[in-house]
């Protein structure tokens, strides 16, 4: 899994370049409670 972390977060960068300062932080605050949700579980 540790090896996908690059490709991860090449996908952010790509989903919020050239968005809005709020856009690109929601997208981040997503991208955050999904990979965090299931550490919780």
């Amino acid at each position: 899994m540790v090896p996908l972390a690059p490709v991860g977060v090449a996908l952010l960068a790509a989903a919020t370049h050239r968005r809005r300062l709020r856009a690109g932080a929601g997208l981040g605050f997503l991208t955050g409670l999904t990979l965090f949700a299931p550490l919780l579980a």
